[in-house]
């Protein structure tokens, strides 16, 4: 069995969100279960080497007639967060530590998330991130990195996110790239979230060639692939991210706030915890 229990549980409740996203009625919420617990039962056995999340949501997709389900919740997340961007920038600029307050940011962002908990405050996210224990949150070498890099890659998460991903890199002093999907999957940002939260003004956006959930190489364009390799320094967003890139053998430095128990159990994290990670150092 490769699918874990409770992820089998979490991707049941994420299909019935959606339905409740475009307030589905019975007879199509009954249809997407039917199909969805089949793809859920044959990978229990077999799960695909791109996930069954992402088998899940091209069938929603199909099944719901809409390429885009979450659209309006992304619009959403953005409008709010940029709403308390100014309070965001005032605190950077109030720190004593301003790079490690952008990264802690950064990573806050990562709570706006509708996969494994459509549940968030971002307000108190902002607050918690910088006050609560970090067990793995490796700042000296982020910034050590960081300073030696001209070329920076950032790989981005959910479309709300990218506000906070923007409240970094204007700050930053290198060229930085910033990657979306090329398809809609989950809340992932697209090009046009990226554009919604003023990433142009401050990074050259590149689509990834992909529609996948997180970053799976084997899906990606050449040109993506190519900047991925050659950047001096990437840094990723989100568990999705880090679940596809962990094992690559170029260093990649992950940001998010783990919010999912196998997660937590398997690589040693603790669940609720922010996470500045880099996958040299978790492999070692």
């Amino acid at each position: 069995m490769t699918v874990e229990s409770e992820c089998i549980v979490c991707h049941i409740r994420q299909v019935m969100d959606v339905c409740d996203f475009i307030n589905a009625d019975e007879p199509t919420r009954q249809s997407v279960l039917k199909h969805i617990m089949q793809i859920i039962i044959n990978a229990m056995d077999d799960e695909p080497e791109e996930g069954v999340d992402n088998l899940i949501h091209q069938e929603l997709k199909k099944i719901i007639h809409q390429k885009d389900p979450y659209v309006d919740v992304k619009k959403k997340s953005i409008k709010k967060a940029l709403e308390i961007y100014p309070r965001m920038v005032e605190l950077a600029d109030n720190s004593v530590e301003p790079l490690k307050t952008l990264v802690e940011l950064c990573i806050a962002g990562n709570v706006i998330d509708f996969g494994p908990s459509n549940s968030h405050d971002i307000e108190a996210s902002i607050t918690e991130v910088s006050s609560s224990e970090k067990h793995h949150f490796d700042f000296l070498a982020f910034s050590d990195e960081l300073n030696k890099a001209k070329t920076v890659l950032v790989l981005g998460d959910n479309a709300g996110e990218t506000v906070f991903d923007r409240i970094l890199m204007e700050r930053l002093t290198q060229r930085v790239f910033y990657s979306v999907k090329s398809e809609p999957i989950l809340n992932d940002a697209l090009m046009a979230d990226a554009l919604d939260s003023g990433i142009s003004a401050c990074a050259t956006i590149i689509e990834n060639g992909s529609g996948v959930a997180g970053t799976f190489l084997p899906q990606c364009s050449q040109e993506f692939l190519h900047l991925f390799h050659s950047a001096d320094m990437v840094i990723s967003k989100g568990m999705a991210n880090f679940e596809t890139l962990v094992n690559e053998k170029r260093r990649i430095f992950f940001l998010f706030k783990v919010k999912c128990g196998h997660i937590s159990r398997k690589y040693n994290l603790h669940l609720g915890e922010y996470v500045l990670i880099d996958n040299q150092t978790l492999n070692s």
